[in-house]
């Protein structure tokens, strides 16, 4: 976080907005897995700084972190809006737009993110095109760990919707791309979730 906080400060200093997003985006990701509440303001403050640039891809990302900090404050509604204001603009960047990320495409995290966001909303219909919208674009991306994130997510809300023979499928599919690419996270999250799902068929 200190680290973080320096970059910033110097790159305030400067023109270079592509840097502040991307030292401010790497501390909303600090942020995300602490459980941090500062996630919305940061979310905010990315929307500001792509005023400054007219990239698509930075404000897909801006209004990912914005929106999924919302809904797991829940304000559901306004974290909706935000995770669809992103999905809207996926047309307008190319396929392998972030094909440099590191870890997770962000369109497909949005429409995970999306997909819970309706389902606690009320929405389950809603919820599961987001799921199956999420695991087509990663297959057509072919990126591995995109891959195993969009079919654990996939999962995760198939077992809430108690759906547990599709939840069976996709855990299954999750484990072996899991030990083909030795992704140890999503052996042990997808592992969980097998039992899981397994135990609700009885």
């Amino acid at each position: 976080e200190d680290a973080f906080n320096k970059s910033i400060e110097a790159f305030e200093q400067g023109p270079d907005s592509i840097a502040q997003f991307s030292t401010l985006r790497g501390l909303a990701k600090l942020y995300a897995l602490r459980g941090d509440i500062r996630g919305p303001q940061l979310g905010d403050a990315l929307v500001g700084l792509r005023a400054r640039e007219n990239n698509p891809t930075m404000m897909i990302e801006a209004l990912l972190v914005g929106g999924t900090a919302r809904m797991f404050m829940g304000n559901l509604q306004s974290g909706r809006d935000d995770l669809e204001r992103a999905i809207s603009l996926f047309p307008s960047i190319p396929e392998h737009a972030f094909s440099s990320h590191p870890g997770t495409d962000p369109r497909v995290v949005c429409l995970n993110a999306a997909a819970l966001t309706w389902w606690q909303m009320g929405y389950p219909d809603r919820a599961v095109a987001r799921a199956d919208a999420a695991l087509k674009l990663a297959a057509e991306i072919e990126h591995p760990f995109t891959i195993a994130y969009a079919h654990f997510h996939a999962g995760l809300l198939h077992l809430w919707g108690r759906d547990f023979a599709v939840a069976v499928e996709l855990m299954q599919r999750l484990l072996v791309l899991a030990r083909e690419h030795g992704f140890q996270i999503w052996r042990a999250a997808g592992t969980v979730l097998l039992g899981a799902a397994q135990a609700g068929l009885g």
